[in-house]
């Protein structure tokens, strides 16, 4: 909060606290945002309403004290680099940003290779390849490796989304498509009754509501139908 005020002053230190909230994982952004209000004179609640429903817009805007670029074009080139040496870990993080922003259970990809598109089918089918991609997303500072899980920030994840369409071939799997496919072979089929299935349930369950939110189908189809 001490970094929005500075940057911008008229922030009251209520507005500060409340923009700080999803940025504080990311000292960058929250560079950027304190300089995109600075820049703008943009009203801070104006601002914190925005950031709820066009975030990648804003990360394309303002200039972090020391940095060319905005956070977007930061994690862009770390993504095209990646796309270069890595891009099994690229189609990671395409995947990742149709899922929940916290923990995902790094197993819901290793045990369904057969599903998953190109370079990252063959590294989820090799546990030391596997873990290379997860590694290439951390050492860029685009995931967070959290025992058996692997957390994506939201931001990056919108970014990520607004991004996609220049990495995904037309005649690849479309990550949504990939991410319901993936959550409907990983779901337990029985629940009620069978508590042994409640700790994957709870596991993937913020996913489900984050993935199928994105599906325009979503509303009409029938329960327990996640992939189109």
């Amino acid at each position: 909060m001490v970094l929005l005020r500075g940057r911008a002053p008229d922030l009251t230190e209520g507005q500060s606290g409340r923009l700080a909230g999803p940025l504080v994982d990311l000292p960058l952004a929250l560079d950027q945002a304190a300089s995109y209000l600075d820049q703008t004179g943009m009203p801070a609640e104006q601002y914190l309403r925005l950031l709820d429903t066009r975030a990648a817009d804003l990360h394309g805007r303002g200039h972090a004290a020391g940095h060319p670029g905005n956070v977007a074009t930061v994690w862009s080139v770390s993504m095209d680099r990646l796309q270069a040496t890595a891009p099994a870990a690229v189609q990671l993080l395409q995947l990742c940003a149709w899922l929940a922003p916290e923990r995902v259970p790094l197993d819901l990809f290793t045990g369904h290779s057969s599903l998953l598109p190109g370079p990252l089918a063959g590294a989820a089918a090799d546990p030391v390849a596997f873990n290379d991609a997860v590694g290439a997303l951390a050492d860029y500072s685009l995931a967070r490796r959290a025992e058996d899980t692997v957390v994506v920030h939201r931001l990056i994840q919108d970014v990520t989304r607004h991004r996609i369409a220049g990495y995904v071939a037309a005649d690849e799997s479309k990550p949504l498509e990939t991410v319901l496919a993936l959550l409907e072979a990983d779901l337990p089929s029985e629940i009620w009754g069978t508590p042994g299935n409640w700790p994957r349930l709870r596991a993937l369950l913020p996913s489900v509501l984050v993935a199928t939110s994105y599906h325009p189908d979503t509303a009409s189809e029938g329960p327990g139908t996640l992939a189109a």
